[in-house]
């Protein structure tokens, strides 16, 4: 999911002069501490990656405020102090803790940005994450703390964050309605040929899309599937226009479902399958949920063993991200079929289980679950299932003078169980109408962030292997060996002289990535290089230039390109065009 805010560059504009008093471009780190705040503003301005697109220096900016930072926090200029813990956040990947920096510095003032934009970018950050309970929070807090002035000027944004969330868990209707307000007046914006709105051709480009994208979900999620087809259509026109494989990918992903509900199956496992093998990476949630799809698609096709490794490949993620959607419960109850036809009673427990944490997690996410949606599988009926589960377990294991014992206590355990289950619900609807009469909408969503992984040592390695392998990858690097279309892992270990097992630990620890990633941003930061010094390379197609990188085709030498830098090749070529008609570019020694 990816928003955008509107008047972002706006935002910004109030307090970044990009008309600088000093023809400042770079100066010496420790020449920094010379500049006063506001000359330390306009050279930020003049490196900022956000107000300057591939030309800015993201270290170097973030040297220039944390130097503004330093004199702001000596004088005690709550203002600057605000102003450079906001950008800082932005330079740090959205910091969480950066944001609440700003916002306490800022809250108590009068200014008219700040510490809107902070509650703004908090918002987007927890949105995007799917920490969709901590989203609402940030637009209470900013309800509760910013003056009716500053309120005023960020109505729009409020609303419009807020109608996001009632489009993912409340009332779907409504929250159309509004965005497809909002979406014929950004097209206006969009439509003029010379717009007022400080926003790049590719930004502008990127909101649009996005618009096409969130309503084509919406009209899917009220089952009017026709409709999010015709959206669907257009995204896919757009995304091939603008080269946005993210774009192109998310339509198959969502085509595949709505086959899928319309009983055409062989060609949702096409578009679901397109998905998942071009998918955009660290995407767990879209890969969960097209897991879910395949899944059932293929257990509808009576393929059962490849549809129950498929529902068990989205367990496993959604365990991770607990990111909660409607098919993941009719995942679920398949499963509980498959085992409960096998006789595997503690697989079918196992999955009763989940179920029922699931439905309990989604119930509590949702406050009332959605009226369109209907259940299969009650409460009672799952309690009732999961008690004769456990009876038949019990009574395989039991001799014959026990029976009547085990009845019993299984009849008092399940009573049980059902009075706390009922006292449970009581509690929770009493909590969740407080935070309804608060608000008319109904939105959360509890989320845990995924677990990070630990990096682990090199422990099974001696200094001699270390110093092998150090030197055997720096030859690697030198003589460009990762331009080898052919290159694994194997096939480079028994090049520097060792074991795959031991060069997949030492890239891990020492490199800090896995080595598919790690040879991947090395041909990345090669062709970058090339292509500034090589004119003639400029001229190639994507294709012709994804060959000479080593990638086996554009497609995934275009994800790895935008996974590196964040931006999309044909982007990045298109700048440099402009950019080496009035500038020189010397060939660097090293790359």
């Amino acid at each position: 999911m990816k928003v955008f805010l509107t008047f972002l560059a706006l935002f910004l504009s109030t307090f970044s002069s990009l008309n600088a008093e000093v023809n400042l471009n770079f100066i010496q780190n420790d020449k920094l501490q010379l500049l006063s705040k506001k000359e330390l503003l306009d050279l930020y301005n003049s490196n900022s990656p956000f107000l300057n697109g591939e030309s800015g220096n993201y270290e170097y900016s973030k040297e220039i405020i944390e130097e503004l930072l330093k004199k702001s926090l000596a004088n005690k200029d709550s203002l600057f102090i605000g102003k450079a813990y906001f950008i800082l956040a932005r330079l740090n990947n959205n910091s969480i803790d950066l944001f609440d920096e700003a916002i306490k510095y800022t809250k108590d003032l009068k200014d008219k940005v700040h510490p809107c934009i902070s509650y703004l970018w908090k918002f987007e950050k927890y949105y995007i994450n799917g920490d969709y309970r901590k989203a609402y929070n940030v637009l209470w807090h900013a309800d509760t703390d910013l003056s009716e002035f500053q309120k005023e000027l960020f109505y729009s944004d409020l609303r419009r964050y807020l109608n996001m969330l009632n489009i993912e868990w409340g009332n779907k209707e409504l929250g159309l309605k509004k965005i497809l307000q909002d979406y014929q007046d950004y097209k206006l914006i969009y439509d003029v040929e010379k717009s007022e709105v400080i926003y790049s051709e590719t930004e502008r480009n990127e909101i649009f899309i996005s618009y096409l994208y969130r309503i084509a979900r919406v009209y899917y999620d009220l089952n009017q599937y026709e409709i999010s087809i015709s959206y669907l259509d257009s995204l896919k026109y757009y995304g091939d226009r603008f080269e946005m494989l993210e774009t192109i990918d998310n339509v198959s992903g969502l085509k595949g479902a709505i086959l899928y509900k319309q009983g055409e199956y062989q060609e949702a496992l096409s578009y679901t399958n397109e998905y998942l093998n071009n998918h955009i990476p660290n995407d767990a949630y879209g890969i969960s949920r097209s897991s879910v799809i395949k899944g059932l698609t293929l257990w509808e096709l009576n393929r059962q063993e490849e549809a129950v490794a498929s529902l068990i490949k989205a367990d496993s993620l959604y365990q991770h991200t607990k990111d909660e959607f409607e098919e993941l419960g009719d995942g679920y109850k398949t499963l509980i079929t498959y085992y409960k036809n096998k006789d595997n009673t503690d697989k079918q427990l196992e999955y009763l289980n989940k179920l029922l944490e699931f439905d309990e997690e989604i119930t509590a996410n949702y406050l009332e679950i959605a009226p369109a949606i209907t259940r299969s599988y009650t409460i009672p009926e799952l309690l009732s299932e999961k008690e004769q589960v456990i009876r038949s377990l019990n009574k395989k294991n039991q001799i014959a003078e026990t029976k009547k014992t085990v009845y019993y206590s299984l009849l008092m355990f399940s009573s049980l169980l059902i009075g706390l289950f009922i006292v449970q619900r009581i509690r929770l609807k009493r909590r969740y109408n407080k935070l309804k009469q608060k608000l008319d909408v109904s939105l959360a969503q509890m989320s845990t962030a995924s677990p990070k992984t630990t990096r682990k040592e090199l422990f099974e390695l001696d200094a001699t292997q270390i110093e092998r392998i150090a030197k055997g990858l720096d030859a690697f690097e030198k003589s460009k060996g990762y331009l080898d279309t052919t290159l694994s892992l194997k096939s480079l270990a028994t090049a520097i002289d060792t074991n795959s097992s031991y060069l997949s630990k030492y890239v891990n620890a020492v490199k800090g990535v896995n080595f598919s990633n790690y040879i991947s941003t090395l041909r990345i930061e090669y062709i970058m290089a090339e292509l500034r010094v090589n004119a003639r390379m400029r001229s190639y197609t994507i294709d012709a230039i994804s060959e000479e990188a080593g990638f086996a085709n554009a497609r995934s030498f275009s994800n790895h390109f935008k996974r590196v830098t964040g931006i999309n090749p044909s982007y990045f070529l298109k700048q440099l065009q402009k950019e080496m008609t009035t500038t020189e570019v010397v060939r660097p020694q090293t790359v």
